[in-house]
């Protein structure tokens, strides 16, 4: 949304190292909201494993650059 167009736009690096945080932490409360959401499909009964290839090494990048800010 916002952050994204932020990003593109013409940051300073110290700019673009906040905004980049700000995209990734934008993404990682996505990804709890869906969780969440998953939680409740799998207590109803209703939860359908849709297998899908991710970079391990960049999700273990994104998580230190998380909790070290």
């Amino acid at each position: 949304g916002m952050a994204e167009l932020l990003a593109k736009s013409d940051l300073d690096p110290k700019q673009k190292t906040f905004t980049d945080i700000i995209v990734k932490s934008g993404n990682a409360l996505l990804t709890i909201i869906n969780d969440i959401l998953d939680f409740s499909k799998i207590d109803a009964g209703q939860l359908v494993l849709d297998p899908a290839p991710f970079n391990l090494a960049e999700a273990i990048e994104d998580v230190a650059t998380l909790v070290s800010t």
